[in-house]
């Protein structure tokens, strides 16, 4: 048997999927919160159910387009074009 060690991202692999979504679905809110306050708008209620449903949708379409997956032998087009499909629908 090899003593190959297991990397770190194997391991943790789940865990950190969730820590990346998270980070996507707190990146929105805070890209609402900081055009709210660059234009100087108070967010309501119908700015906080817009956060909401765009992080709802962005974390729908990047399940169907396989955001979260490896994009060690993706080439940096196929990976923009990859999130473009997730963020275009969202917007």
């Amino acid at each position: 048997m090899s003593n190959i060690p297991t990397g770190v991202v194997r391991v943790h692999g789940s865990a950190l999927g969730i820590l990346h979504r998270l980070l996507d679905g707190a990146l929105i809110a805070a890209g609402l919160e900081i055009a709210c306050w660059g234009f100087d708008i108070a967010p309501g209620l119908q700015y906080r159910l817009a956060m909401a449903w765009a992080i709802v949708l962005f974390f729908f379409f990047a399940e169907v387009r396989n955001i979260y997956t490896s994009w060690r032998i993706a080439s940096l087009p196929q990976e923009v074009t990859q999130v473009l499909s997730v963020w275009l629908p969202v917007m």
